[in-house]
């Protein structure tokens, strides 16, 4: 079974198209991340301030303390980093000491946890 076609005003028919750097674009994905929403998402709420589109999960994003969104980014890159460098080391045959990879992972998610993430 189908899920039912929505109507023809909400449906999101239009494409913006936006030149970033990559340094943009990778803080966009961050911010996004960080919010738990997809880019898409992210931006639109930006963009609209949440006008009118009181239904969507866009609508629920709630804002994080400037200090709080810091770290919460940082930790997100520093993840990011982390997988980044473990598959770098697979890739050239080094050997990775699983332990120490998982304990920092987990000191990352345990950290965003108490951010509230």
């Amino acid at each position: 079974m189908t899920r039912p076609r929505k109507a023809e005003i909400d449906r999101r028919s239009e494409i913006i198209r936006v030149r970033l750097t990559m340094e943009e674009s990778a803080r966009l994905n961050q911010q996004a991340d960080a919010a738990g929403v997809n880019l898409s998402d992210f931006v639109r709420s930006k963009v609209l301030n949440d006008e009118g589109i009181s239904g969507s999960r866009v609508g629920r994003l709630r804002r994080l303390p400037d200090e709080v969104a810091h770290a919460v980014r940082t930790l997100s890159g520093i993840g990011v980093n982390l997988e980044a460098l473990r598959q770098q080391a697979d890739l050239n045959g080094h050997v990775v000491d699983s332990l120490e990879v998982r304990n920092a992972a987990a000191a990352v998610v345990g950290a965003l946890k108490r951010l509230g993430r």
